[in-house]
């Protein structure tokens, strides 16, 4: 229940990209002086490739943004620097900590392994005309894949669009970088306008070509020239691909059932039916009757109604998959809807027996809550 300009919503947005796919992205792809991003030298034989961060970094600072796409977080390793036409690439990499961020397979909806983030390449280019930073998350490949699309001339990538790269200074340049399994011994980029080769290092290649062609062709070569894989320029970045989205979360191993559980599951579902439904005109609180501890959460779910007013008076709720690990205790895959708000997806709740009641537990409610930005109280 996030708008993109919610404080709440970037720091929740991050930590989801961050676990599951991506970090947030920024809107433009080339750099003038004003930025104070210098273009790359001319390639020779003698600098050693160390980056430092007032040549790498727009602002400095540990989570400084380099070009449109993920913020950089620390220190870049070299990974090449050449020429190719009239381009000028160094390219750079970051490896992250927790491969995969936080992805909780309980309760989130999480890419699979191979299509969770492990890193970024980070391309400064320039011509004559221009210079421009770009950074791209670093997937897998899936499995008996050669190949994986990280980013691609059609200035699509990782759930964002991107303006074409020099564009503005009507000098465009297409840039291809790939992920080859450890067989591939070099990677063509070819358009229109030119062609483009190289050779993956650590197993990753950046590629450009001057010219306004998006379309054209990827191919990956092994080192007896055999072609083990080859993609058109129209293919969007493996990470948009079916095989790379979500899955819903895995439910817990069932434990010991409640006595009579079809009736037990009636219940279970009518309570988050109850308490994540827009509640009908006159009766603000009704759906806290069906949450643990509901009668003191009246001022959070107040502060959810004032920051999200559109998605409160039209959340629906739909249920999936139960099980009960315990006669007291059941876990639910549940998926809101509603309007104004970024999706919530499917994730998973516990319901509780208090009573003789099932009721949504207080941390599953207060989780919505909370990616509403509002917060629940002490207890």
């Amino acid at each position: 229940m996030r708008t993109a300009g919610s404080t709440a919503g970037l720091v929740a947005l991050g930590a989801v990209l961050v676990g599951c796919g991506a970090a947030p992205s920024r809107s433009s792809a080339t750099y003038t002086a004003a930025n104070a991003v210098a273009a790359p030298a001319p390639a020779t034989a003698a600098p050693a490739l160390a980056p430092t961060l007032h040549e790498s970094v727009v602002g400095g600072g540990p989570y400084a943004p380099v070009g449109p796409g993920p913020l950089v977080q620390g220190p870049l390793v070299g990974l090449a620097r050449r020429t190719t036409g009239t381009v000028t690439l160094r390219t750079f990499t970051q490896a992250w900590p927790r491969p995969g961020g936080a992805c909780d397979l309980l309760n989130q909806q999480c890419p699979p392994p191979w299509c969770q983030p492990t890193g970024l390449v980070v391309t400064e280019l320039s011509t004559e005309a221009m210079a421009a930073v770009r950074t791209t998350p670093v997937i897998g490949l899936g499995p008996g894949s050669q190949i994986s699309l990280l980013d691609t001339p059609n200035g699509s990538t990782y759930l964002q669009a991107r303006p074409p790269i020099g564009a503005a200074e009507g000098s465009p340049v297409q840039l291809a970088v790939v992920r080859v399994a450890a067989d591939v011994a070099t990677v063509r980029l070819s358009t229109a306008d030119g062609h483009d080769s190289a050779t993956p290092v650590r197993g990753l290649a950046v590629l450009a070509v001057a010219g306004r062609s998006t379309s054209g062709r990827l191919t990956a070569l092994t080192p007896r020239g055999r072609q083990v894989a080859s993609v058109a320029l129209s293919a969007t970045p493996t990470v948009a691909s079916a095989a790379c989205q979500p899955r819903p979360p895995a439910l817990p191993v069932p434990g010991r059932q409640p006595a009579d559980r079809a009736a037990a599951e009636k219940s279970v579902r009518a309570a988050f039916h109850t308490a994540f439904t827009h509640v009908p005109p006159g009766q603000p609180y009704s759906s806290l009757a069906a949450v643990e501890g509901g009668s003191a959460l009246q001022g959070a779910l107040d502060q959810l109604r004032a920051n999200f007013p559109r998605a409160v008076q039209t959340v629906t709720v739909s249920t999936g998959p139960l099980v009960f690990t315990n006669p007291a205790t059941a876990v639910v895959q549940f998926t809101l809807s509603y309007s104004g708000g970024a999706p919530y997806g499917t994730k998973n709740g516990t319901a509780v027996l208090q009573a003789g009641r099932w009721l949504v537990s207080r941390g599953t409610y207060c989780t919505v809550l909370g990616y509403g930005a509002a917060t629940c109280p002490a207890g």
